[in-house]
């Protein structure tokens, strides 16, 4: 508790100084993610994005951080949610699960003009960044293995040897040592609005070990959008929504799925009857959620600290 309110302080009051760069912001929200043809998953996160300009006012340095927290079944309205009572009474070790950041330079030669309502800038993007997965364990998936006289048997030991003597498959995302790495080039497009947030819109293209097995294999195109609503929701700056789409540039693959019935509840995975198999995805991926100003919510929790 004292670890998780000390950084979050530190991180308001940090906020609160900055004051040069072309664009910031910190985002506190709810998303939703998921793949191809696979269960989404929601979570709480935290997202900060900086744009810095160099010397030269045509190039600017850019990075984006975000924090995970555990996913969790979320079905409020965002007009409901009270963020702030939920992260004060999110438990530490559930506070950051997974990270992930990137980071690169835009370079936006031409002059920007003038469109709804605000000031657009055409850049050319180039980015490098890593991912870190959530545990594991805390993704174990648990089935009931087919009976050797189910016509299911014989495909599905040749696509899962381990399981040929077991009860129960589990099934589990590769435990790695290294983070999913990244890069991509491309273009952004980045509308002003005066004392407002920018709006995003990019489409890179490059290579994402997320989609592509675990390795830098194949091409693949990252599409992200954010938008920030100029509305206040119970006392907080700003809403936010964005997206982000990333595709392998491949032909897709048909496979026949397994239709296997769920585990019993005791089992847990570490009986001997249960087969682990390590999946690596290579499954286009999505994130949609909502997000509010993370200093607002931040003071909120801890009571004008922020001021």
């Amino acid at each position: 508790m004292i670890l998780r309110t000390i950084l979050l302080v530190a991180v308001c009051l940090l906020l609160r100084g900055q004051g040069n760069d072309a664009e910031a912001r910190a985002v506190l929200g709810v998303e939703q993610t998921g793949a191809s043809a696979a269960d989404p998953a929601q979570k709480l996160f935290f997202d900060f994005f900086i744009d810095r300009e160099m010397s030269a006012p045509w190039i600017s340095v850019w990075g984006d951080v975000e924090v995970a927290s555990f996913p969790r079944q979320v079905s409020t309205p965002a007009a409901q949610l009270n963020l702030a009572g939920t992260i004060a009474d999110l438990q530490v070790n559930r506070l950051a699960e997974s990270g992930a950041f990137s980071t690169g330079v835009d370079v936006h030669p031409f002059r920007s003009w003038t469109a709804g309502g605000g000031t657009r800038r055409l850049g050319f993007v180039v980015g490098v960044g890593a991912t870190g997965p959530f545990p594991p364990r805390s993704q174990l998936s648990l089935f009931t293995a087919p009976a050797p006289g189910s016509p299911q048997y014989a495909g599905f030991v040749a696509a899962f040897p381990q399981a040929a003597n077991a009860t129960y498959i589990g099934f589990l995302p590769p435990d790695r040592s290294l983070f999913y790495r990244s890069w991509g080039a491309g273009v952004r497009i980045t509308t002003r609005y005066g004392d407002r947030p920018s709006s995003t819109y990019s489409i890179t293209i490059g290579q994402d070990e997320q989609v592509s097995g675990g390795s830098l294999q194949g091409a693949a195109a990252k599409f992200d959008v954010f938008y920030p609503l100029p509305v206040r929701l119970r006392g907080y700056n700003y809403l936010y929504l964005f997206g982000t789409g990333e595709v392998r540039l491949a032909r897709a693959t048909n496979i026949v799925p397994f239709v296997l019935a769920p585990a019993p509840s005791g089992v847990t995975g570490t009986e001997a009857s249960v087969a682990i198999a390590t999946v690596a995805s290579d499954r286009d991926l999505y994130r949609i959620g909502v997000g509010f100003d993370a200093v607002g919510i931040l003071c909120a929790v801890f009571q004008g600290a922020c001021k």
